[in-house]
């Protein structure tokens, strides 16, 4: 399922690339004449974290869905509050085990191109506020007709900081649409039982409407 979303995006996305004109590539980024910034982004990456007794693991292949909402300071300054999760599941057929890290923060963009064409799409970004980290475990157990459905679920969450680290490139489309690739590193430390620690490093697209 995971996999499959990450393709229609990604179809999406090249299909929007290639519409792009040579020639808009080559104009300013237009940040001059806007205020605001609405993105999402959708993609996948791996997890490593640390438990509450010191036990360590690697999950790879998680989805990782963001949202920011900006305000542009300057042609190469955004200020933005943003949403980071990352979403596993594993398991059989009658018990699941679910894990999330998630992480909302404000952050700073720096776009050291500016408004200029090439460059200009470059950016580092990075943030601070407040990480999750959940664990929930699901039994599956079949109905009247033999179908699994989901029962007795028990799930936990513990909260900690959070911090968000990133490098992109945004193609400008039109001047009010842009997408492009972005990789994210996201911190969380919670001290707590299931998770002391945990990392994220997930590679997204991003999709951005600026007005």
């Amino acid at each position: 399922m995971i996999l499959r979303r990450l393709s229609i995006l990604s179809i999406i996305c090249a299909c929007v690339l290639l519409s792009a004109t040579p020639a808009h590539a080559l104009k300013s980024h237009g940040r001059a004449d806007q205020n605001w910034l609405v993105g999402v982004s959708w993609g996948i990456g791996q997890a490593h974290y640390t438990s509450g007794t010191g036990d360590e693991a690697t999950l790879k292949r998680g989805a990782a869905p963001q949202i920011r909402f900006g305000y542009l300071v300057s042609t190469h300054f955004l200020a933005a509050f943003e949403y980071e999760g990352w979403l596993f599941e594993e398991g059989n057929v009658t018990e699941k085990v679910r894990r999330s890290f998630q992480a909302a923060t404000i952050a700073l963009s720096w776009f050291p191109g500016g408004d200029r064409p090439g460059w200009g799409g470059l950016y580092l970004r990075a943030g601070a506020g407040i990480g999750w980290g959940g664990i929930a475990h699901v039994d599956l157990v079949p109905d009247e007709e033999g179908e699994l459905i989901q029962t007795n679920s028990r799930r936990t969450d513990e909260s900690g900081l959070g911090l968000v680290f990133g490098v992109g490139y945004e193609f400008r489309l039109a001047r009010q649409f842009s997408a492009g690739l972005a990789i994210t590193a996201s911190h969380l430390s919670l001290q707590a039982e299931n998770y002391e620690s945990a990392w994220t490093l997930p590679l997204t697209m991003t999709l951005g409407w600026y007005w």
